[in-house]
């Protein structure tokens, strides 16, 4: 049996450049993850515009605050994605205070109702934030 050698195209220094760059690292992975809480403040500020319809100029501060931190948590998305020094010092910080408040948020139900939180909102507020904290601190 007789093997046949088919030579491989070598690829040019034009194709190269033109491929797109796939990211695997760590950063790449909070990086998604922050989209993600980005795209939950994204819905959340869409339902708060829903509510503001039947609740009247009350939530308008609610409204502000969530489309804030949605269009904050977006843009540090995007710049955690190009590899910004600033962008992942802001993400700790942000990530540190979503723990806080969800920490904080977790007693008062706790104390409250004798239930703990959800597993959405534990999830949310808890096992996403440390664990973009925990790949940004390896870095």
């Amino acid at each position: 049996m007789e093997r046949i050698i088919v030579p491989l195209p070598v690829p040019s220094a034009a194709s190269a450049a033109s491929r797109p760059v796939v990211r695997t690292d760590r950063l790449a992975v909070a990086h998604v993850l922050v989209l993600v809480q980005g795209a939950v403040l994204v819905a959340s500020t869409i339902e708060a515009t829903v509510f503001l319809a039947f609740a009247g100029p009350a939530s308008r501060m609610s409204l502000a605050l969530t489309a804030g931190a949605a269009v904050l948590t977006m843009v540090t998305a995007a710049a955690l994605g190009g590899g910004s020094g600033r962008a992942r010092r802001w993400t700790l910080v942000a990530e540190s205070g979503v723990v806080v408040v969800t920490l904080v948020d977790l007693v008062l139900a706790m104390l409250m109702t004798g239930e703990p939180l959800g597993p959405v909102a534990l999830l949310a507020g808890l096992v996403v934030p440390v664990g973009v904290i925990a790949i940004l601190r390896r870095r």
